[in-house]
């Protein structure tokens, strides 16, 4: 043990002591975000080129290599969590970015699949470190290469929960959305595919003048009505029940209606909660008496029908009786 030295502890990638290994079939060891990085460019081993089909995130860790490095090592690895946590740090001042044609809510499940290399390097950043990223609404796609796209200014930080390699080499990414940020001053990351980042920083909203109880009332008055008229309401929402907190109650109400991308935008960037209830209410208001009017002239034509079938019926009964 004596012998050991830090060089054979270090990681090919690197260069430094292992830092959460990880062993893969052919028998090498690398720390667990350098493998996420090497295997995202190409599903081998990078010291021998041997096919690595693991997925690196969910991979067992080499437990007694982790436990030899702390045993032997613990000053160096102290320093190795340190510089974990500075970058944990520096990560969260900037999320790398998802471009996106859809807003995503607060406290809303998002899944979706990556397949762009850009995409597959961002999920690969976030899970080194703070397991986020943040999902902005493109408006138009830059025509200059490198260049991002013209977006909103206000993003969805989402938090991933899961993350699943499927057989064609997507990835299935399974997460929540946290809360929602300003976003500025972005900027190509290097060699990342195209990948893009952004400072984030936090919004404070305000409850508007007048106060938002009354308003809250009046927009589960509306999300009654809308119940109504839509017997399947249930399959537009996670919870069933609408939530007391009017700020959430807002976005929960435009859960159930499927809005275009310029009014979820609207009512993302909003800074008024009362404002934000009152779009909202008026927009499901709308489709509420849109569906009642689609359903009355249903129901009239039903009628028209079953009188018409009626009426042929009576119109052949009777000169057979007749006879």
């Amino acid at each position: 043990m004596a012998s050991l030295a830090t060089a054979d502890f270090e990681c090919s990638i690197c260069l430094e002591l292992l830092f959460d290994p990880v062993t893969i079939p052919c028998g090498h060891t690398l720390c667990r975000v350098c493998l996420m990085r090497s295997l995202n460019e190409k599903l081998q081993c990078p010291l021998c080129r041997h096919d690595c089909q693991v997925n690196a995130l969910n991979h067992p860790g080499t437990t007694l290599i982790a436990t030899l490095l702390y045993k032997l090592f613990p000053t160096e690895m102290a320093i190795r969590e340190q510089d974990a946590i500075v970058r944990k740090r520096c990560y969260k001042r900037r999320l790398p970015v998802y471009f996106t044609s859809h807003c995503s809510f607060p406290n809303a499940n998002v899944q979706f699949y990556v397949f762009e290399s850009r995409y597959q390097s961002m999920v690969t950043q976030a899970m080194s470190s703070t397991k986020e990223f943040v999902s902005v609404f493109a408006i138009d796609e830059s025509t200059e290469q490198n260049q991002p796209p013209c977006c909103a200014r206000i993003g969805s930080v989402i938090s991933i929960r899961e993350i699943r390699t499927e057989v064609e080499g997507r990835w299935f990414v399974d997460g929540r959305v946290t809360e929602v940020v300003r976003v500025s001053d972005m900027e190509p990351v290097p060699d990342a595919f195209g990948l893009v980042s952004a400072e984030i920083s936090s919004m404070h909203e305000d409850s508007g003048p007048g106060g938002i109880a009354d308003m809250a009332a009046h927009c589960k008055h509306v999300i009654s009505d809308f119940q109504r008229e839509n017997p399947n309401w249930e399959d537009m929402v996670e919870s069933s029940q609408p939530p007391d907190n009017p700020r959430a109650l807002a976005f929960w109400a435009a859960a159930l209606v499927a809005g275009p991308p310029r009014f979820q935008l609207q009512l993302i960037e909003q800074m008024s909660t009362r404002k934000r209830l009152e779009i909202v209410t008026a927009f499901l208001d709308d489709v509420t008496r849109r569906r009642r009017e689609a359903n009355r002239v249903r129901r009239s034509d039903l009628c028209l029908a079953a009188g018409g079938a009626l009426l042929a019926l009576m119109l052949a009964v009777v000169p057979a009786m007749v006879f």
